[in-house]
């Protein structure tokens, strides 16, 4: 396929399909595929990895993450990144947390009797 081409039409397309405020992510991810430039942060591969991970090593990982983003100086790309880790890893930590307490509520009060 030819990228020119390609892009022609992307834009074409764009302008013609019924979005309301347009998908502007999707047509960011097409441009970048198309260009052949690498792809953005995936997310569902971070995530994937994360499942191993005990919460003390996620809650050292989440600081160091926090203290990057405040060093600058940062390119907007890797800044919306950083971010999008810190959301997983905060979320990931809340849901083992909810999971935790769900269980624990679920647990009897009183020992079983034999």
């Amino acid at each position: 396929i030819n990228p020119t081409a390609s892009l022609a039409l992307l834009a074409i397309l764009a302008t013609q399909l019924p979005w309301v405020g347009g998908n502007w992510q999707a047509m960011r991810r097409a441009y970048r595929l198309l260009r052949g430039l690498p792809p953005l942060f995936d997310e569902a591969a971070f995530k994937a990895s994360l499942v191993e991970a005990t919460d003390r090593e996620l809650n050292t990982q989440a600081q160091a993450v926090q203290d990057r983003l405040v060093t600058p100086p940062f390119s907007s790309t890797s800044r919306r990144e950083l971010r999008t880790q810190l959301r997983i890893l905060y979320v990931t930590l809340a849901e083992r947390r909810a999971a935790r307490q769900a269980l624990i509520r679920a647990e009897p009060l009183g020992k079983p009797s034999a």
